[in-house]
């Protein structure tokens, strides 16, 4: 299987291949994701890729991660009740704004040029222990997960727009599917996918 910096790559030029094609129309179909078109799922797609570059370039931290995969860091970062719903809600109005300021060229351009040049920074140390954002260190592998895994999810909800199928490059599903069984409680996924429990450990990753 290709490793998770190599998938996330590949999903990268998925999204610029596709969005190189799109007309007005798409652009401003209106997605599965609340308050979200198409640019705007394009806006917090592509934020991605300058989150990465800042993180592989950054200087390496001392002693071993706090985090030291995705769900680590993802469970590390997840607010909790009221906290949660503000937060997603600013980033919902980040990503809007975004779409907005950069237009839609500029959002293709960072999928598709800036995107392979962020891979190639992150390959060069993916076990460099990094800080993250002022919320501990986590590894260069781990933050490039997240993003495969937001790539990923997003490409469905694109896919759905946009009436196509989704697409999906070797290894992101088998990767995301990895993210996604670590981020469920095991004796609760067990019982759920058994049809012993509920469905109410879902979702795990919004």
């Amino acid at each position: 299987m290709r490793t998770e910096i190599e998938v996330l790559g590949d999903l990268w030029r998925v999204w610029g291949a596709w969005g190189a094609d799109l007309d007005e129309a798409q652009w401003t179909a209106p997605t599965r994701c609340a308050g979200w078109d198409v640019a705007a799922l394009y806006a917090h797609v592509s934020q991605g890729v300058g989150g990465l570059t800042a993180l592989a370039q950054r200087r390496r931290a001392e002693g071993p991660p706090e985090h030291g995969d995705a769900v680590a860091l993802l469970r590390a970062l997840k607010p909790d009740g009221r906290v949660a719903a503000d937060l997603a809600a600013r980033n919902a109005d980040a990503a809007v704004a975004d779409a907005r300021a950069a237009g839609t060229a500029e959002l293709v351009r960072r999928l598709a040029v800036d995107g392979p040049a962020a891979v190639a920074l992150a390959a060069a140390g993916p076990d460099q222990t990094v800080e993250y954002f002022r919320r501990g260190t986590t590894t260069v592998r781990a933050a490039a997960v997240v993003r495969l895994v937001e790539a990923t999810v997003h490409l469905l909800d694109l896919a759905v727009a946009l009436s196509r199928e989704p697409d999906l490059p070797d290894g992101a599903t088998e990767h995301t599917l990895r993210f996604l069984t670590g981020m469920a409680p095991p004796l609760a996924l067990i019982e759920v996918a058994t049809g012993r429990r509920a469905p109410d450990i879902f979702p795990v990753f919004g």
